[in-house]
């Protein structure tokens, strides 16, 4: 065996790894899903309401995202929501009393896997039912915001999300529950950092010599 062969491969990953330049690869289409894992109540004809927030720990850059709901309440109509992106302070109407325009409203009970989704086929206000859940649960809706949940596309899915929900009428006396709320995203994610020399780079061995 040549005894400058080991010195000359020792040599050569040494240039390899300083003249590698780092470059970050992107994970698309990463699907998850955060939900809150306490209930709490909402109080009766309170327009101020009870928010809640979730701490998502992921990171990456949203490319879609769809809510979840699950909420006892004996007359949906009553109940406002809003969403909010703690970090940036965008904020979202996802509903507003449904059916309100002529009240009472929506006589529907509870919010049973009910998706706001902006390619939902559903409409808030015009598909409620007198039935208990108030919504078809094979059938997602969109906000009643014509902005949409798009608002928050490019933003960073990390940190503090708050949900805000009202009951602001007294048709129903009886305080509600928001039992749980989900946030399932889609989002670009940060992956391993990736070791690529540039095109046409000399690899310099021990004589000092360019090879290439």
């Amino acid at each position: 065996m040549n005894a400058h062969k080991p010195h000359i491969l020792f040599v050569l990953l040494i240039n390899l790894l300083f003249l590698a330049t780092p470059s970050v690869a992107f994970a698309t289409g990463t699907l998850s899903q955060t939900c809150s894992t306490t209930s709490v109540t909402i109080p009766n004809n309170t327009p101020a309401g009870v928010t809640q927030t979730l701490n998502v720990a992921e990171g990456g850059s949203i490319n879609d995202l769809n809510v979840t709901l699950d909420v006892t309440h004996a007359q949906v109509s009553e109940l406002k929501v809003t969403l909010k992106h703690v970090a940036t302070g965008t904020s979202l109407l996802l509903f507003n009393e449904p059916g309100m325009t002529s009240p009472p409203g929506c006589l529907g009970q509870n919010f049973t896997g009910f998706v706001i989704d902006d390619q939902g086929t559903g409409d808030v206000d015009l598909n409620c039912t007198t039935n208990n859940p108030a919504y078809n649960t094979s059938l997602q809706y969109k906000p009643s915001d014509p902005a949409e949940l798009a608002v928050f596309n490019g933003k960073d899915i990390n940190g503090a999300w708050e949900l805000n929900i009202s009951d602001n009428f007294n048709y129903s006396t009886i305080n509600g529950t928001l039992n749980q709320w989900c946030l399932k995203y889609d989002r670009n994610s940060a992956a391993t950092m990736v070791l690529s020399p540039p095109n046409n780079t000399p690899l310099i061995f021990g004589t000092g010599s360019p090879l290439g």
